[in-house]
């Protein structure tokens, strides 16, 4: 297929052959309720990135949070639990309790759940951001869902390490960032 034949198991740079098939078997076998599309990324005529972004419809907000933890799940069932997780609170505004409080009880996306009153508005206003991570010697996998402007943007990236790796500004958010 062209240049999108990415690594293989055994070496190379690019995403393994292992990781592009969970990528294309977890989210077309039908266990996703969510609709998606798939990006490729392309770097040295290696896949360099995979990107899964989720396109539904919903008329509450709280619908997306239910979505993030069924693709969560998934992912948890084909390479166990994530790396790195973290709730990334911005702006307490729509809450109870202060940011303070806030990122020390509900620290994790699995704290936030879709019934949790104004979850789903509190990321589409961009005052939440949900990440987990899973890491392997040669390829990350990102779950995010963050928002802004009353729209929220769900996606998972496989990432090549190396080739992510060598092609990032030296002062460039990594996700690991995130969850410290």
């Amino acid at each position: 297929m062209g240049n999108d034949s990415g690594g293989s198991d055994s070496g190379g740079i690019g995403i393994s052959n292992r990781w592009r098939r969970y990528d294309a078997a977890l989210f077309r076998d039908g266990s996703c309720k969510v609709g998606h599309i798939r990006r490729v990324r392309i770097q040295r005529r290696q896949v360099g990135a995979s990107n899964i972004y989720f396109l539904p419809v919903h008329a509450n907000a709280n619908d997306f949070v239910a979505d993030f933890h069924d693709v969560a799940a998934l992912l948890v069932a084909k390479h166990n639990k994530p790396t790195c997780e973290r709730a990334w609170w911005l702006d307490d505004s729509l809450q109870g309790e202060r940011i303070s409080y806030l990122q020390q009880d509900r620290a994790l996306p699995s704290d936030i759940r879709p019934y949790d009153a104004l979850a789903g508005l509190t990321i589409a206003l961009g005052h939440l951001d949900l990440y987990s991570t899973w890491n392997s010697p040669r390829t990350q996998i990102l779950h995010t869902m963050t928002g802004g402007d009353h729209r929220i943007a769900h996606r998972v990236e496989y990432r090549s390490v190396e080739l992510f790796a060598s092609n990032q500004p030296a002062d460039a958010l990594q996700p690991a960032q995130v969850c410290h």
